[in-house]
């Protein structure tokens, strides 16, 4: 099962001190820790209402909301929220900025379900200690199993509310349902990119419309951009009926780019309005992401996975492992893929360079400064 975790205004609620100590804990740099702290102490702020402004109020908790460096301190900051969560057995903590989920796998349900009671005592407990608050309200529970019994009358507490298991979960703008067909998901885009088609429309008048050009680069971004979103981790696992739905919605704008009335051929709709086919995109996506799991190193886990079979109840569900085979048929790709190259090791540690050092605490050296010290 999968559980997804709301904290309430996660980014104001970040201790500044409390800060300092995780990242010096963790053994970052201390001129970096310093850096942070100077780039977060002393913030202020006001009110003005109808000519009268407030007294200022210094913020000693929060992290700049817009500014790039606000998502990589709060994963610093949640470091410790992962070790937690890692050490429940069975449990599979992923972090994007403040979004929250563990992934809770069980031989049955009930072992699934006490791992996750585990984890979210887990991470209410991270959530007390940081000063932080939980929004049971909005924490999402969706079990993965063929067998709609084990989401029946599933539920955990997650900081004293009762969370119930539901049919589906959005998790980064991506809507997951129990068997993972992304057929809620397809319709949700569908009714989404709808109105972007109508508005598409809307730009070509004869006298002051787009250009076809034009018209091609507006429904590449307004239109495939929003059809597409995060297409490589669910669109190679979706079946065709539910990739049809999106085709419609592509095959529409391509016939808004051309002109092509309903009578031409889908194929030569899209290639005359050079937009590419949602089905020939997932082909891609499956295909490129075979290759990179079978160039992995022996052991790892989505090698493993790429190169074992699916057991005998899901033969007949649609993975990005059986379109990436048809893909590799089809273009002519056989085995064996070849293997990443190793990572380089960075330049300031001793194995890799052992005639270069780096020196944190030299400071600032000035232009006429004597050769020497600039050695």
């Amino acid at each position: 099962m999968i559980l997804a975790f709301d904290f309430s205004r996660a980014y104001d609620t970040v201790d500044h001190r409390l800060l300092r100590a995780r990242l010096l804990d963790q053994g970052l740099p201390r001129c970096f820790v310093r850096w942070v702290w100077q780039f977060l102490r002393d913030r202020r702020a006001c009110v003005e209402l109808n000519g009268t402004r407030s007294s200022e109020r210094i913020y000693r908790a929060g992290l700049p909301q817009g500014s790039v460096l606000a998502p990589t301190l709060f994963l610093l900051w949640s470091a410790p929220l992962v070790a937690s969560l890692r050490s429940v057995s069975g449990v599979s903590p992923f972090m994007y900025a403040d979004d929250t989920a563990a992934l809770c796998a069980g031989n049955d349900i009930t072992t699934a379900k006490r791992r996750a009671q585990r984890a979210a005592d887990a991470l209410v407990h991270w959530a007390r200690q940081s000063k932080m608050l939980v929004a049971g309200e909005k924490t999402q529970l969706l079990v993965l199993s063929q067998s709609a019994a084990d989401a029946a009358d599933c539920a955990i507490k997650v900081d004293g509310k009762l969370v119930p298991a539901a049919d589906r979960l959005k998790l980064l703008g991506v809507t997951l349902d129990r068997l993972l067909h992304f057929g809620a998901h397809c319709r949700s885009l569908r009714s989404r990119v709808r109105p972007r088609t109508q508005q598409l429309r809307k730009l070509t008048g004869r006298s002051w419309g787009l250009e076809e050009r034009q018209l091609r680069a507006v429904a590449s971004g307004y239109v495939g951009g929003a059809l597409l979103h995060a297409a490589a981790a669910w669109l190679p696992a979706t079946p065709q009926s539910h990739v049809e739905l999106l085709e419609r919605e592509m095959r529409a704008a391509a016939r808004t780019i051309t002109g092509c009335p309903l009578s031409t051929p889908a194929h030569a709709v899209m290639a005359e309005a050079g937009l590419m086919p949602v089905a020939a995109r997932r082909d891609v996506l499956a295909a490129k992401l075979l290759a990179r799991a079978h160039a992995l190193p022996e052991g790892d886990p989505l090698r493993a996975v790429a190169e074992g079979g699916p057991p005998s109840r899901l033969k007949t569900v649609t993975g990005w492992r059986g379109v990436g085979h048809d893909t590799w048929r089809a273009a002519g790709i056989v085995l064996p893929i070849e293997p990443l190259l190793p990572a380089r090791a960075p330049p300031w540690e001793v194995a890799a360079c052992p005639h270069v050092t780096f020196s944190l605490d030299i400071g600032a050296l000035r232009r006429d400064a004597p050769p020497d010290e600039l050695h």
